[in-house]
């Protein structure tokens, strides 16, 4: 069995191990959630890829109900296990791929503020960036680990009705040439 490991970031705490993707220059990831999340409020948020809860959590904190959609089953064991370690009731993860999920589901998603994506290196695609531009969040926060890849979901964004609100790069990967940048992006 795989050891869990332990992290804990802005007042809270996660539980998860190597099977799963966790952001791996620790002494960043406070800025990395502040940048992606903070300030955000309202009733209703959608974490996309949203793994095992690393923005789940501070999100749940300032919306009313917040919904994590995540592909890696393992991933989504450890985001209950940790919402129910931070005693957060307002956010629950489903254990499906993105595409599914939003495509299952678009017509619920009426009245959803926030839209928060962390997709692959290959980016969310145009199909994703489509549905979000039909649930018609009044705010984005779009982190990607690949400049080009962001920039062709951007373009999608832009031409939809979004306006950037900010671009911020952080250098999670020291001395080499990857470059986490986070897009707030608002509706016009």
């Amino acid at each position: 069995p795989t050891n869990e490991i332990v992290f804990s970031a802005i007042d809270e705490k996660y539980i998860y191990s190597a099977n799963c993707f966790f952001q791996g220059n620790s002494s960043l990831i406070e800025k990395l959630i502040e940048t992606a999340v903070g300030g955000a409020a309202g009733e209703n948020a959608l974490d996309l890829y949203s793994g095992v809860g690393l923005f789940t959590l501070p999100l749940a904190r300032t919306f009313g109900k917040v919904v994590g959609v995540e592909g890696n089953q393992k991933a989504v064991e450890y985001a209950q296990k940790n919402l129910e370690n931070a005693r957060i009731e307002n956010a629950e993860v489903f254990a499906e791929a993105v595409g599914e999920w939003l495509t299952e589901n678009l017509n619920d998603l009426g009245g959803v503020d926030f839209i928060l994506l962390v997709p692959p290196r290959p980016g969310a695609g145009t199909a994703i960036i489509q549905n979000i531009l039909k649930i018609k969040p009044q705010q984005i926060s779009y982190v990607s680990c690949e400049p080009s890849v962001l920039a062709r979901d951007l373009r999608i964004l832009l031409d939809g009705g979004y306006e950037i609100e900010s671009i911020t790069a952080i250098d999670l990967f020291p001395q080499t040439h990857h470059v986490e940048t986070i897009v707030r992006l608002k509706l016009k």
